[in-house]
């Protein structure tokens, strides 16, 4: 991950996890990015009733 950013080191990336991410977080960002996927035009292609 630091890698594929220019502006953080993997120290940094690492504090903030320790220090910032939780699984209740994670978990409730991750159904807001779902939720967000299944409205792009090509996921109504592959929409299942």
């Amino acid at each position: 991950m630091a890698a594929a950013t220019h502006n953080l080191s993997a120290r940094q990336i690492a504090w903030a996890h320790d220090w910032h991410l939780r699984e209740e977080t994670y978990s409730s960002a991750l159904a807001c990015l779902v939720d967000m996927q299944c409205d792009l035009p090509l996921a109504k292609l592959w929409e299942t009733e």
